[in-house]
């Protein structure tokens, strides 16, 4: 039996040792993994960037928007204010032109008295005055605060006088002693008035009450 040699021809790059191929790989991988790490530390740090840009943006926009607002409600305070003082020079306008036709009565019942001393027409004149300007500030909302059920009450009443007597029940309004008025439900002035207060016992009549007589206690013979 005869044997054949195979002989295989090879290059000089097969030749070459097969350690080296190792080699370069092991000098390559720690290369590569550097470039990658920085390459992303550098996409990490445009991104913090571009959120700082972001933020520094919305900021000026709260900023802008915070300063229209506050531009816009001192306008709308100083509209309102203006509103409201014309409101109220319509308001006194309105008052004045109701008053104006008391004055003007109290005017010529001043100058009537003079010439013809009828001191009688004058009571007369000016209680027609009083009937007139009372019903002018009606129409505007004031009203008397109403004492005719002849109890006090706190809220509107103000007790200037109170008056020891056994006739009236305590708290009873026996005088009214200036009139209280109202302003559209809302207390302007309390009606100040004369009270009744349960009489106190004098010191006569607690010397003159009969002392209880006390009983001897029984002797016990033991």
């Amino acid at each position: 039996m005869t044997t054949k040699k195979i002989h295989v021809q090879t290059t000089d790059d097969e030749a070459t040792d097969p350690k080296t191929e190792p080699e370069n790989d092991a000098q390559s991988g720690p290369e590569a993994s550097k470039g990658n790490g920085d390459a992303l530390l550098e996409a990490q740090h445009e991104a913090v960037e571009e959120k700082k840009a972001d933020e520094k943006e919305d900021e000026q926009s709260y900023k802008e928007r915070l300063q229209r607002l506050a531009a816009e409600f001192e306008n709308f305070k100083k509209r309102t204010a203006k509103e409201r003082a014309g409101l109220l020079d319509c308001g006194i306008e309105r008052m004045i032109s109701k008053l104006l036709p008391v004055l003007d009565n109290f005017d010529y019942a001043i100058e009537s008295s003079k010439v013809n001393k009828d001191f009688e027409a004058l009571a007369n004149g000016i209680e027609l005055i009083q009937k007139q300007f009372h019903e002018a500030m009606e129409q505007e909302g004031l009203k008397p605060i109403d004492v005719s059920d002849g109890r006090f009450d706190p809220r509107y009443h103000e007790v200037l006088v109170a008056e020891e007597t056994s006739e009236h029940e305590p708290d009873t309004i026996l005088q009214e002693l200036q009139p209280g008025y109202l302003f559209k439900d809302r207390l302007i002035r309390p009606t100040k008035v004369k009270v009744a207060v349960a009489p106190r016992q004098s010191d006569a009549d607690a010397d003159a009450a009969p002392e209880k007589k006390k009983e001897p206690k029984e002797e016990t013979n033991v």
